[in-house]
């Protein structure tokens, strides 16, 4: 004969009692590579702003006391986890700080700006706000290697130019691609970066 439904109600119930809850993991560690000054400061913000390449949100850290900002890179792959402490965090991603010269982040601004305005009033933008620190930054610097002047130099007026910032970042180029071949750093797409092993000047040029 079935039992009645009031002790099939029961049976439910008494189960969930009998087993132990499963508790999420009470903090969330990363792992990060960041200059001491900046863990020290208490003038650190991160923020969102537009990445010169994409185009699309990227995050920066902006070092108030230090006039200084820092792109804050994430290296991702699968099935890595860090081992901290007795922990085990599942997210694998290493972060890196590095310094940005603030010329590549005013550049998508110049080379789409259709008038002749101050750089405070270029550098406004309601879907990234946090550029007004870029502005901050960029006040009373010299753009002349991406930008022609336009008028007085206290109005800070610029204009993009094109062979100006090709040649610029020309010399950028050149400029890595030495430090990479003294530091022997592999750069063809042939060779694999999980493995160290010595290199000559040749394998170091990339293909």
């Amino acid at each position: 004969m079935p039992r009645s439904p009031s002790k099939r109600i029961q049976s439910i119930k008494k189960e969930p009692a009998d087993s132990p809850e499963q508790t999420e993991p009470k903090c969330r560690q990363s792992v990060m590579f960041m200059k001491d000054s900046l863990f020290s400061s208490a003038d650190i913000q991160v923020i969102k702003l537009k990445h010169p390449r994409t185009l699309n949100s990227a995050m920066f850290i902006y070092d108030k006391k230090g006039k200084q900002l820092f792109e804050l890179v994430a290296f991702d792959e699968e099935y890595r986890s860090w081992l901290i402490g007795e922990t085990v965090q599942s997210d694998g991603k290493l972060y890196i700080t590095t310094p940005v010269d603030v010329s590549y982040l005013i550049l998508p601004y110049l080379m789409q700006s259709t008038k002749n305005v101050p750089l405070d009033h270029l550098l406004e933008d309601d879907q990234f706000p946090a550029i007004v620190h870029v502005s901050s930054l960029a006040a009373g610097k010299d753009f002349s290697h991406i930008a022609d002047r336009k008028g007085s130099p206290n109005l800070g007026v610029w204009k993009y130019n094109q062979e100006s910032t090709l040649s610029w970042l020309e010399g950028r180029v050149r400029k890595l691609s030495a430090l990479l071949q003294e530091k022997k750093v592999p750069t063809s797409n042939a060779q694999s970066f999980t493995y160290v092993r010595a290199m000559n000047l040749e394998q170091t040029q990339g293909e």
